[in-house]
């Protein structure tokens, strides 16, 4: 291969990764469907429908719901109805408590071949921070707070 050819190679995968480093920080993330402001109804659970300090909803099974929110995190793209489907579960400060403690600290894939941004580990609330904008955060925080959680994201 003639030194012409092989630089002009080089050149365009420098060009290559540059761009793509630049398309990290100017597209946003894209979500994982369902993204509307419907957020699927407000299912209930029968144990504790006080709201504040109260106590754990013992009907919920919040190893379930920590499983199904890291689906949502995990891999390209947020399933942003998903999560909040399960936030309105929740009905107490001990709910919350009990679904940070079942999601503990886990580490979320940014999506299979995904150049433009790194995988994440963290807790529940470092997690929705990291993947959710601000609006998203103040509709979820919206959503403790209809319920009478006083804990925030």
């Amino acid at each position: 291969m003639e030194k012409k050819t092989q630089r002009g190679i080089i050149t365009a995968a420098v060009v290559l990764v540059a761009v793509a480093a630049a398309l990290k920080f100017i597209l946003p993330k894209k979500s994982k469907g369902g993204d509307d402001n419907s957020g699927g109804g407000n299912a209930g659970g029968g144990g504790n429908t006080g709201g504040g300090g109260g106590q754990v909803n013992t009907n919920l099974d919040f190893r379930s719901l920590a499983n199904q929110l890291f689906d949502a995190f995990d891999g390209y793209g947020t399933a942003n109805s998903k999560i909040k489907e399960i936030f309105k579960l929740l009905r107490s400060n001990a709910d919350y408590d009990a679904l940070k403690a079942a999601y503990g600290v886990r580490e979320v894939s940014s999506g299979a071949w995904n150049i433009f941004q790194s995988n994440f580990e963290g807790d529940l609330p470092a997690t929705l921070r990291e993947e959710l904008d601000s609006d998203e955060l103040a509709e979820l925080n919206q959503i403790l707070t209809s319920n009478g959680i006083s804990r925030t994201i």
